[in-house]
């Protein structure tokens, strides 16, 4: 059953990513999207979407492949979509953005990771550069992606904003409120 499963999603090019995709999932999503590319460019790749993934690691290795393959995108949030996950808002085809009535999307600052107890001034300094290229990052890419003034994404994010699904569509990140 299992397997019928994977293979009806594979052939209606449907995709989830969630907070809890493993090394091989990435890769395995990775390839599915470079092989639909090949495949059939103009086909609708679907995006099901509910991650708070906090990595970027995770999360850039998949969006970079999505900009640059030609299929038409769409994105359907469920759930709650937080951490680095809306980035995947900011490039889809307009009017192909969508989110469930009870869904909430938060627009947060990234977090640093010091794994040992004991730190040095330098390896905190260290995190904290690379934190805020992270966050340049995230706010740079969102604010083309939904047209809006870097400011206001940074803004948002300095105080960790959560959007209902309505909010989320006012706010331009999704295109369509499904009930």
């Amino acid at each position: 059953m299992a397997k019928d499963i994977k293979e009806k999603l594979n052939e209606n090019r449907i995709i989830f990513i969630t907070s809890d995709m493993s090394l091989d999932d990435i890769s395995e999503t990775i390839i599915k999207l470079l092989a639909w590319n090949k495949e059939d460019d103009k086909q609708m790749i679907n995006l099901y979407l509910s991650s708070e993934c906090r990595n970027p690691m995770q999360i850039m290795p998949i969006y970079d492949v999505l900009i640059k393959i030609n299929n038409p995108i769409s994105v359907f949030c469920f759930g709650h979509v937080g951490g680095l996950a809306p980035i995947f808002l900011s490039f889809p085809n307009r009017g192909k953005r969508y989110i469930l009535k009870h869904t909430t999307v938060s627009l947060e600052q990234p977090y640093g990771v010091i794994d040992t107890g004991n730190n040095q001034q330098t390896e905190i300094r260290i995190e904290a550069n690379r934190t805020t290229e992270i966050r340049n990052m995230f706010e740079e890419i969102l604010s083309k992606g939904i047209n809006k003034p870097i400011m206001d994404i940074h803004d948002v994010t300095e105080v960790d904003k959560e959007y209902s699904a309505t909010e989320a569509l006012s706010f331009g990140l999704v295109d369509e409120v499904l009930e």
